[in-house]
């Protein structure tokens, strides 16, 4: 798998490690999301909606719940061993869950700075 340089996270936008695929995904590793594959039709999808969103807000929030999931995903432990795929169909899921309380996310780093220990 080659790896790939200056590009950005098709999520967050961040400078992200990218790698080369045989499918119709991109595999990215980014510092705030995670790990990841992120299928083609979803990255064109996500960049349109981000450049046509009506407010600022829309796309925030659609960029957080994408990165939360990922986030939780990596955490869950399921990485490097199953690295999450995000495609068109997981995204209407991942938009309908509610965006977590500040207990949660705190919670949930907490756990997470645990583990780095």
């Amino acid at each position: 798998m080659a790896k790939f340089e200056n590009f950005k996270c098709a999520i967050c936008d961040e400078h992200a490690e990218t790698f080369s695929s045989n499918g119709d995904y991109t595999h990215q590793d980014c510092p705030r999301c995670g790990k990841f594959k992120i299928s083609g039709t979803l990255e064109a999808s996500l960049h349109m909606r981000k450049q046509n969103a009506q407010k600022d807000h829309e796309v925030w929030v659609v960029i957080a719940k994408l990165s939360g999931w990922v986030r939780n995903m990596n955490m869950l432990g399921e990485v490097p061993i199953k690295v999450p795929m995000l495609s068109s169909q997981e995204l209407d899921k991942i938009l309908e869950m509610p965006i977590p309380g500040i207990l949660e996310r705190a919670n949930r780093f907490l756990e997470l700075a645990s583990r780095s220990i």
